[in-house]
């Protein structure tokens, strides 16, 4: 016969009949695959559109967590940020002089049209 798809298997398996995360890794197999989630501390197939795309350890998950953010400092920007500005600074002056200078000679070709002693 045909196999089936392990993770079609699983949605239909009884993952959530586990309620620790080491029985519901442990009891993992090819034909209940399943992973515990740790946004609701619950056991889900894989591949569930209830569970979650990757589950956790269930080695020490308190330690992988931080109990409150640490300070990090005064951060430098990336370089990537500042290449930005740099690159967005240079455009706008290059815009700026190719404006002024459209202006001048704008006002130039003006000039030579007015007959002589009536430009300013």
């Amino acid at each position: 016969g045909r196999e089936e798809n392990p993770i079609k298997m699983a949605e239909s398996s009884s993952c959530a009949d586990y309620t620790t995360c080491d029985s519901c890794t442990d009891n993992s197999t090819y034909t209940h695959y399943c992973h515990w989630c740790s946004f609701d501390n619950a056991c889900h197939a894989v591949g569930s559109v209830y569970g979650c795309a990757y589950g956790v350890s269930c080695y020490a998950i308190d330690s992988c967590m931080r109990q409150s953010p640490e300070p990090r400092g005064d951060l430098p920007p990336p370089a990537g940020a500042t290449a930005g500005v740099l690159c967005l600074a240079a455009s706008l002056l290059m815009c700026m002089s190719c404006c002024l200078l459209v202006s001048c000679k704008v006002k130039d070709a003006y000039l030579n049209l007015l007959p002589r002693g009536q430009g300013g």
